[in-house]
């Protein structure tokens, strides 16, 4: 079975993603008034939110944090593509000094470092990156509530399970919600899932064939964090989900 990349996968999800319309001003409206209005329509439903994070909400969380923040910076995430395309053949490790010398926000400089490959569909993908930044500053609780709303849907359907490459869990936050929480099997070694947001989420629950549905989930090569962060990077022990995806009211971009 082929599994998809991210490229391919946000592709698929751009197709059905509505324009985001901004309400226009007339003559009559108020400053304040055409403010409001232009918020309002400016936000996504929850329908559409589900359809955006599609392609990423299976990602453990660590990495689907780093995603969703370097989102909220498209021009930087399309200048750190153009780096690491014109460095191409030099290792992370030697990158890495000259990623940091930018000035990016870090969640751009890791994933630039660590998964280039991800930036590069990013950076492709610009428009489906700069919608989910903009929904990421406007209303990132409704971001976040639909990638749990996806999670939930995947795991219901025998989809999301717990192995080599990750763990799932179901946990409580302090209010008493339910998160489903994603995160490497071994903090050191990170894989990206690969697969395809239009079947994935639609697999009934009842499915007998358990290992035909587990199987629409697919990886690529492992990533060694260890051969890329040190142990006096504060990232090294970063991918063992210590903030787990924001769920509980950790803060997202910290790590």
């Amino acid at each position: 079975m082929k599994h998809l990349t991210l490229k391919a996968a946000i592709l698929g999800s751009v197709l059905f993603l509505p324009t985001v319309a901004v309400a226009q001003t007339t003559a009559t409206e108020t400053t304040e008034t055409t403010e409001v209005a232009a918020t309002e329509e400016a936000l996504l439903t929850a329908e559409e939110l589900q359809t955006l994070v599609g392609p990423v909400a299976l990602y453990p969380d660590t990495l689907l944090i780093q995603i969703l923040v370097a989102a909220t910076f498209p021009l930087d995430v399309m200048k750190a593509d153009r780096l690491i395309k014109d460095n191409e053949g030099v290792e992370p490790e030697a990158l890495k000094e000259t990623i940091d010398a930018q000035g990016w926000d870090e969640s751009v400089a890791v994933l630039a470092t660590a998964f280039p490959d991800v930036l590069a569909d990013m950076a492709e993908h610009v428009d489906w990156t700069d919608t989910i930044g903009t929904a990421m500053l406007a209303q990132s609780d409704d971001v976040m509530a639909a990638v749990q709303n996806r999670r939930e849907v995947a795991n219901a359907s025998g989809v999301l399970v717990s192995g080599d490459e990750q763990t799932v869990e179901v946990t409580k936050g302090a209010s008493g919600e339910e998160a489903i929480v994603i995160q490497p099997t071994n903090p050191e070694v990170v894989y990206v899932p690969q697969y395809d947001s239009n079947v994935v989420y639609v697999q009934e629950s009842n499915n007998s064939n358990d290992v035909m549905t587990a199987a629409l989930i697919g990886f690529g090569s492992a990533l060694i964090l260890d051969s890329i962060f040190d142990n006096n990077d504060p990232w090294n022990n970063y991918w063992g989900c210590r903030n787990c995806g924001g769920w509980g009211g950790a803060d997202l971009s910290e790590p």
